[in-house]
């Protein structure tokens, strides 16, 4: 059991880690990585111009509002009697959009995950987040129309839905229904079907590794169940490339340039990507190296790297030197880990239905 919550902590810490290393490198060209730091490209966390040392972006930010909103989800099903997953982590990313820069009415700016003043840090976050979420705050607040249904797929999916997986095997919920939740989630701001399959497929890939599965099992059973899954088929198209890829050699930077799609800026490559650097390394600090070493959305693709890395190798891996220690937020993303494995005791008979102090924490509204 303690190997297993030692794993959800890794998760999420090592997705924050992945998300830190490529930040600073999110809008570079290979390149210009190689120029600044060498042929193997970046190896460590660095300060620079939009974040100090260890500065996560946007991708953890929201995924801590998504630990949140399922965490409050489940305090109003024990204390409430009824619950909507969904609905009421539409307003953790409310808040989210408040910390950056929105105006949120103050009765929804509870709980205790917006108390931390680093989350108000404006880190690149995507726009079509920002939109969706911008209309969906209109809809709530201010009787606006209904929130538009986009078309993007972009990745701004896939790299905040890691407590989805832990929340699934927390609570042992079926493949499917931790995949269906991974769906609802995404189309709170992306309604492409390729983003949403993406968006569960990831799920189901680290909920087989949190189970025990190996690397190459996860994968398998990952592919089998997205090839189930409604429009699947241009997710699976780009997921063909993954065996070519793993087999054209060490150069991995090129490799992913040159034979992993476009940079992993939508949902499908971003994951992809991930998953390449995944299986082609056999270390989780190679595995990083990897996910953020290319002419792409690195700090996405180092996110999803460092989630899947962690779930699979656990907190000891990534335990030594700067990955935790200089990971800014560290000590909420674990906090907030340990209380997703937790949370299926938290059930009391007190009058509240959990404990008190865990619903002023975790408000179920």
């Amino acid at each position: 059991m303690n190997d297993l919550k030692n794993k959800f902590r890794a998760c999420l810490l090592g997705g924050g880690a992945g998300d830190a290393l490529g930040y600073a490198v999110e809008f570079d060209s290979w390149s210009r990585i190689r120029s600044l730091y060498g042929d193997r490209g970046i190896t460590s966390m660095v300060a620079h111009d939009y974040a100090p040392l260890g500065g996560i972006s946007d991708d953890t930010q929201m995924t801590l509002f998504t630990a949140e909103g399922l965490l409050r989800a489940y305090t109003r099903l024990m204390v409430k009697g009824i619950t909507t997953v969904e609905g009421v982590t539409e307003y953790a990313y409310l808040r989210w959009l408040h910390t950056q820069g929105r105006d949120i009415p103050l009765e929804h700016l509870n709980g205790w995950l917006i108390t931390h003043r680093e989350l108000f840090a404006r880190r690149a976050p995507g726009n079509t987040c920002l939109n969706a979420l911008d209309h969906l705050s209109s809809q709530k607040f201010h009787n606006g129309p209904n929130p538009p249904r986009n078309d993007s797929k972009g990745c701004g999916t896939v790299m905040r839905l890691a407590p989805v997986a832990l929340m699934g095997v927390a609570h042992e919920w079926s493949l499917p229904h931790a995949a269906q939740v991974a769906v609802d989630l995404a189309e709170i701001t992306h309604h492409h079907r390729t983003s949403s399959v993406a968006s569960a497929a990831m799920v189901i890939m680290i909920m087989r590794l949190l189970q025990g599965a190996s690397k190459r099992q996860a994968r398998d059973d990952m592919l089998a169940f997205a090839a189930t899954l409604e429009g699947s088929d241009e997710f699976m198209t780009c997921f063909e490339q993954l065996q070519p890829a793993l087999d054209a050699g060490d150069d991995t930077p090129q490799v992913i340039d040159e034979m992993l799609g476009y940079g992993g800026w939508v949902a499908e490559d971003a994951f992809l990507i991930a998953v390449y650097a995944f299986l082609k390394a056999d270390n989780f600090d190679e595995i990083l190296r990897i996910a953020v070493n290319h002419s792409g959305d690195a700090d996405s693709t180092g996110a999803i790297g460092g989630n899947l890395a962690g779930a699979f190798y656990g907190l000891d891996a990534i335990d030594a030197g700067q990955w935790v220690r200089d990971l800014e937020l560290g000590d909420v993303i674990d906090e907030m880990a340990v209380d997703l494995f937790e949370s299926p005791e938290w059930e009391s008979s007190e009058p509240w239905g959990v404990p008190e102090e865990l619903w002023r924490k975790y408000p179920g509204h």
